[in-house]
């Protein structure tokens, strides 16, 4: 039986992810890799879901909260993206002889793949130039809450609409045995 992991698609693709320094991201990175190395030594295939953040504003973007995504515009633009996805996942799926969907993982934090944590902000929007409150005042209101991101709230709702029973984990680097809960024990 051949198994198959789904994976957040910055996992593959780093230049995805927002821009960001280097260094913030060395613990991510390291995860990263080992999570992808372990993978390819348990001879899983590994399948890449799309990025709804980067289809719609490309790489030059600012950081957003999950506030700004969860609206009926970004939630139909990831049914979009993910309806081919789920299409396989469900093709998959029906051969339960032959493939194994060991899950799907996402990354933590991010608004829109975070599985268990991500963050939120009543007041992260507006223009720049004309702010009634100064911008350090909005950074603060920014709060880490313990939820999905709107792409895999989004991938947890159409997969139980095809009662596809995949498992959501997230990549985060201070919690690392939750991904590597996905590979075999050696």
């Amino acid at each position: 039986m051949k198994k198959i992991l789904y994976v957040a698609h910055c996992l593959l693709n780093p230049s995805a992810k927002l821009q960001s320094e280097e260094a913030s991201l060395a613990a991510e990175d390291k995860l990263r890799k080992e999570v992808l190395i372990k993978a390819i030594e348990q001879d899983i295939h590994i399948a890449q879901l799309p990025c709804p953040e980067f289809t719609l504003y490309g790489p030059r973007r600012w950081g957003h909260v999950k506030d700004q995504f969860n609206n009926p515009f970004y939630k139909k633009h990831c049914v979009s993206i993910l309806t081919p996805i789920l299409d396989e996942m469900e093709a998959y799926y029906e051969e339960k002889s032959l493939f194994d969907i060991i899950g799907i993982i996402g990354v933590d934090g991010s608004p829109s793949c975070g599985v268990d944590c991500t963050y939120r902000s009543h007041c992260w929007m507006g223009e720049f130039s004309d702010r009634e409150s100064p911008l350090e005042d909005d950074l603060a209101s920014i709060r880490r809450v313990d939820e999905k991101g709107v792409f895999m709230a989004v991938l947890e709702e159409e997969l139980k609409k095809r009662h596809l029973e995949i498992p959501l984990v997230g990549l985060y680097a201070p919690e690392k045995e939750k991904v590597l809960s996905l590979f075999d024990v050696e």
